[in-house]
């Protein structure tokens, strides 16, 4: 089981407005139940597995960030609902790849997409024991 310092779920209670517990839950389910199943996804995949999942650890931190039921919420960058949660995620995200649990890539596109830059997320659940 990975284990995340107290710190961090500090820091993220912090950033987030989100109750220890609640983050600490989360972050258990993204890491010893999410990313063992699928250990490289994209960060709106990401998103979208955590505003349908069905978890309690998922849902009451859903909960906890104002969605209330996941049918209120559009898989859109435009939904503001969506957009808190993809926040909330993104925020996570990054404080899991600074202590070295996840590693977070970005891959940018030139061709043949005209120059548009695409970004991709990889994240790699490292075979962590505990700190």
């Amino acid at each position: 089981m990975v284990r995340v310092p107290s710190e961090v779920i500090e820091e993220l209670n912090r950033s987030l407005g989100v109750d220890n517990g609640v983050v600490e839950g989360f972050v258990v389910w993204l890491l010893n139940a999410y990313l063992v199943r699928y250990p490289s996804v994209g960060l709106v995949r990401l998103v979208i597995d955590v505003l349908r999942s069905g978890d309690a650890r998922a849902v009451r931190f859903r909960r906890a960030l104002g969605i209330d039921s996941s049918i209120d919420v559009e898989v859109n960058i435009n939904d503001p609902l969506f957009a808190r949660l993809l926040t909330a995620v993104r925020i996570t995200i990054k404080a899991l790849v600074k202590v070295g649990v996840i590693e977070y890539v970005e891959d940018r596109c030139c061709e043949p997409c005209g120059g548009l830059v695409t970004k991709v997320v990889y994240m790699l659940h490292r075979g962590v024991n505990s700190f």
